[in-house]
């Protein structure tokens, strides 16, 4: 392993993500590849469900469905910037 490979290394085994996604399928499939990666993964299934997470354990990016049933991805980055949270994010 290079050092860039170690430097890559040491990132991902401190990098926490969400993956909010309503697919159980996609979610299963998205968050276990990121996890074979050696990053952390905090799975959901509803937008409402980041908001409490949040409190516990503060991810370092949130990747989200634009299209989740209830609140959707683009209410919860309004939300979320609205209260003030600058947390990375990515809308799929």
């Amino acid at each position: 392993m290079n050092s860039y490979s170690n430097a890559v290394a040491g990132v991902q085994s401190r990098c926490h993500l969400y993956v909010v996604e309503d697919d159980a399928d996609l979610r299963g499939m998205l968050g276990g590849y990121l996890q074979k990666q050696g990053l952390e993964v905090t799975a959901m299934e509803r937008a409402e469900d980041v908001f409490p997470s949040l409190r516990i354990k503060r991810p370092d990016l949130i990747i989200m469905d634009v299209g989740l049933s209830g609140m959707d991805g683009f209410d919860a980055c309004r939300r979320l910037r609205a209260e003030g949270d600058d947390v990375p994010l990515i809308l799929l």
